[in-house]
């Protein structure tokens, strides 16, 4: 049984890639920015502090992997 060949597409176009990168990273340094402040703050609220941390985690990494897709460092 011989499988079909189907083409394989990138679902963003290869132009956003650069846009991506740093809009997603530039939100990402944001709420990193919002948890350091956060942490240092008179009021403590971990819930509050979880979340700026989770947020910054995914923008920063979704981020990162367009910096490669961008240097053509397919991951």
């Amino acid at each position: 049984m011989k499988l079909q060949e189907f083409p394989h597409t990138s679902p963003v176009p290869v132009d956003l890639y650069g846009f991506l990168a740093v809009l997603l990273n530039l939100i990402g340094l944001v709420f990193m920015a919002a948890f350091f402040t956060k942490g240092v703050s008179a009021q403590k609220n971990i819930l509050v502090e979880l979340v700026f941390a989770a947020l910054a985690s995914v923008f920063l990494g979704s981020g990162s992997l367009f910096v490669f897709l961008w240097a053509e460092i397919y991951v």
